[in-house]
């Protein structure tokens, strides 16, 4: 990161600081900055600021809208996630009456077993016979 001249470090024309440990910033032209204070010579087209961090149209700065833009994935997501596993606290919609869903995942009940959650046993009566896995009545 930092070229030796004559003893003392200077910053490749990437990255700044007094250990050249920061890169500049991402809207500089070509992505060169003053190897001191970061602030960019000249920026990309549309951004403007001594870091080039302002849309040249926007009253935003672009660092602002690239973190709104991952606040509101991570919304998206979060609601994605509880959608998928609302499923698991509330009964499942459109479900086949003839089938039962565990947590809508199309999963039967094991033999001898329905209900909700499949922890009701089917009738003695039915002996060796499963049962309907939503009713619990024998099948033949």
């Amino acid at each position: 990161m930092c070229l030796f001249v004559y003893g003392s470090s200077v910053c490749n024309e990437t990255y700044f600081g007094e250990n050249c440990q920061n890169k500049c910033p991402v809207f500089c032209h070509e992505n060169k900055c003053d190897r001191f204070n970061g602030s960019c010579f000249e920026c990309r087209p549309g951004y403007r600021g001594d870091k080039c961090d302002k849309s040249k149209h926007s009253r935003f700065s672009d660092t602002f809208r690239y973190i709104l833009s991952l606040l509101l994935s991570n919304i998206v997501l979060f609601f994605k996630q509880t959608f998928f596993f609302l499923p698991l606290i509330t009964p499942c919609i459109n479900h086949d009456l003839r089938r039962r869903y565990l947590h809508c995942f199309h999963l039967e009940c094991g033999p001898k077993f329905y209900g909700k959650s499949c922890k009701v046993k089917c009738s003695s009566e039915c002996f060796n016979q499963e049962c309907d896995h939503v009713k619990g009545t024998c099948q033949v």
